[in-house]
């Protein structure tokens, strides 16, 4: 993207990969369906899934380390898919993607706003961004029209912040669960729908802001370190996507 003079709106997607997804697309005769699955040989720190609906399929893998083996965890759920739900798969194409998270001191350089992925204004927990994609743009706006840029930061603040720091608490707790601790999650999600039929309460509960979460924030903030673009020092023979491995406490192996 060419860079912008004066003020603007800067909205061109992740600066880094705190996450990155690989997988598939393909045509298929199968049912429509939607199926997850939690585990660190699959993806490690995030979550498998295949969805299907209208004769399209998506398989991806999101992992939140180890991005050096993104092809063998793509070829790991693969195999686990078709074992479980014996996939229909026609015309298969590769697909990726990367995500990008953090609660930024600033979103704006001068007039220039940032908004969505390239503010880092995703779900830490599951990745996802759309919303705040969408009302970090609002508020830009609103910002850009009052003539005050400079109150960007604050209505961000007010309407995403807390968001935004519950799912970085959220990650750092999931993250060391492990398989155990997976089983364990899962348990409890299908003993509660057992008795209800909407699992999105219990993901909301789950997943908002909480006093507790707003305590843990700032220890949880120091421990997370985003991967925003480095150096470019590439390594011979790496084929990573968006890499940030170190093979060695020497070598560091930075693809994009």
């Amino acid at each position: 993207m060419p860079p912008l003079a004066g003020r603007g709106v800067e909205a061109g997607g992740p600066h880094g990969a705190d996450a990155i997804g690989v997988g598939y697309l393909f045509d298929t005769d199968m049912a429509d369906g939607a199926f997850v699955a939690l585990s660190d040989q699959l993806a490690p720190g995030g979550y498998a899934y295949l969805l299907v609906e209208g004769g399209r399929g998506t398989l991806m893998s999101w992992m939140y380390t180890d991005f050096h083996n993104e092809r063998q965890y793509q070829e790991r759920c693969l195999d686990f898919f078709q074992t479980k739900v014996k996939m229909d798969m026609r015309n298969v194409r590769a697909t990726g993607g990367a995500a990008n998270f953090l609660y930024p001191r600033s979103a704006r350089k001068g007039d220039l706003l940032y908004v969505g992925e390239s503010a880092g204004f995703q779900d830490a927990l599951w990745g996802f961004g759309m919303r705040y994609a969408i009302l970090s743009g609002c508020l830009a706006g609103q910002a850009l029209l009052m003539e005050r840029p400079q109150e960007y930061d604050r209505l961000w603040r007010k309407r995403l912040g807390g968001l935004l720091r519950a799912s970085l608490v959220n990650r750092y707790f999931y993250q060391r669960l492990g398989d155990q601790g997976y089983i364990t999650l899962l348990r409890g999600i299908d003993r509660f729908l057992s008795h209800r039929r909407d699992g999105r309460l219990w993901l909301r509960r789950y997943t908002a802001p909480r006093l507790w979460k707003a305590l843990c924030f700032p220890l949880v903030n120091y421990w997370h370190h985003s991967r925003r673009p480095a150096p470019d020092v590439s390594e011979t023979g790496c084929d990573c996507t968006w890499c940030r491995c170190r093979r060695a406490q020497e070598r560091q192996c930075v693809s994009e």
